[in-house]
């Protein structure tokens, strides 16, 4: 998979991690010196749950567990549940902390209330260095998203000496196999209800196979629903040390697996051999770095278009800046990460072209068009 690491040994062992730890803090038990609770799972909410593990404490009005969780740095007191109805009410993209409040758990309210928790970056550079690696190796977005919804994705052992990209395979080939992708529209549109409920509801109406695999494209490119902000900034935060994704990143997890599942095997729709166009705004600093012979990676999804007149400006999602800036990219090799025709699905008539998250470029160029930074980059293949 390139810039992040291809492995998969952890999938099988997280999931059996994440299954232990929800039964053992029912009993406050949130890890023992052998087997400490890992930071990276404690905003997950798994498949077959609708509250993560504050949430559940809550429940428990287990003020001893709320406060150990809360000492973890990666701990998402703004953790939305997924859909669904407690013995008190709707609990519907309900916070911890609302959740309290809904049971009348007054101290465990109190406790949230007033931690005070590190703001998530949300500012994240699009640029990532091609010359170094992802430190995450065993838990990138796609391996945890993999471990919390392996019954409905993976369901057999994953032989873990298959890379990343050879697993997604098996993984859409299982989607793809009679009705199992029901079970998958439910799981997603489960997931991205606390993340974007308008998201959510259009996955959830998709009344047969291909119907949902086009809406999964179309609702990628529906501007309204705010959902390629959201799933792009949750993919650039893979860069962070530490990885520490928050509950939001997490829920988009299901919905980003499976449309780079698509956009990876999906047979109806063709890679672009030729030229695509991509304008966006960025810093100064972050412009600087696009340097003749300078490999680079965009760790999201990106969009472009075979017809530069039709290509959008998008922002960055880096610090601010208002730099214009247009990338004229070089298809021709031979590339997994080759991007593929969408407009047929798509909201817009922009003749788009995306990539598959984690492409990698060569900066073959750099001139100054009217004013506006013009970049030449070559797509790289496998590594």
């Amino acid at each position: 998979m390139g810039i992040i690491s291809s492995s998969t040994r952890s999938i099988d062992q997280d999931h059996a991690d994440i299954q232990r730890i929800f039964t053992a803090a029912k009993m406050g038990n949130l890890g023992t010196p052998g087997r400490p609770l890992k930071p990276y799972l404690i905003n997950l909410v798994p498949e077959d749950r609708r509250w993560g593990l504050l949430q559940q404490a809550v429940w428990w009005n287990n003020l001893s567990a709320i406060r150990t969780l809360l000492q973890f740095q990666a701990c998402d007191k703004h953790l939305k549940a997924k859909e669904g109805i407690s013995e008190k009410g709707p609990t519907s993209a309900n916070t911890a902390q609302e959740i309290a409040e809904l049971f009348g758990y007054l101290e465990a309210s109190k406790i949230i209330k007033n931690h005070i928790t590190p703001e998530s970056e949300e500012d994240i550079e699009t640029f990532y260095d091609g010359s170094c690696s992802i430190e995450n190796e065993e838990y990138g977005l796609f391996r945890l998203t993999l471990a919390s919804y392996k019954g409905v994705f993976h369901p057999s052992v994953i032989d873990k000496t298959k890379s990343l990209s050879v697993l997604l395979n098996d993984i859409f080939r299982h989607v793809n196999t009679g009705n199992n992708w029901v079970a998958v529209r439910d799981k997603i549109a489960q997931s991205l209800y606390p993340a974007c409920k308008e998201a959510s509801n259009v996955v959830s109406q998709c009344t047969n196979r291909l119907d949902f695999y086009k809406k999964i494209v179309h609702v990628y490119t529906d501007e309204r629903t705010q959902l390629y902000t959201y799933l792009n900034t949750a993919l650039r935060r893979q860069r962070d040390t530490g990885f520490k994704p928050t509950g939001k990143d997490l829920a988009l997890g299901p919905y980003i697996l499976m449309f780079h599942l698509l956009l990876f095997c999906w047979r109806n729709l063709v890679r672009e051999k030729t030229k695509t166009y991509r304008k966006m705004k960025v810093s100064s600093k972050d412009l600087a770095k696009y340097q003749r012979g300078t490999k680079f990676t965009w760790l999201s999804f990106v969009s472009s278009s075979v017809q530069q007149q039709c290509a959008q400006i998008f922002p960055s999602c880096a610090p601010s800046g208002d730099l214009e800036v247009h990338f004229i990219i070089d298809n021709s090799g031979d590339s997994q990460w080759q991007p593929l025709n969408i407009e047929d699905y798509a909201c817009y008539t922009e003749k788009e072209r995306v990539y598959p998250a984690g492409a990698q470029f060569l900066v073959e160029g750099r001139s100054t068009k009217t004013g506006v930074p013009t970049i030449q980059l070559k797509l790289l293949g496998s590594e």
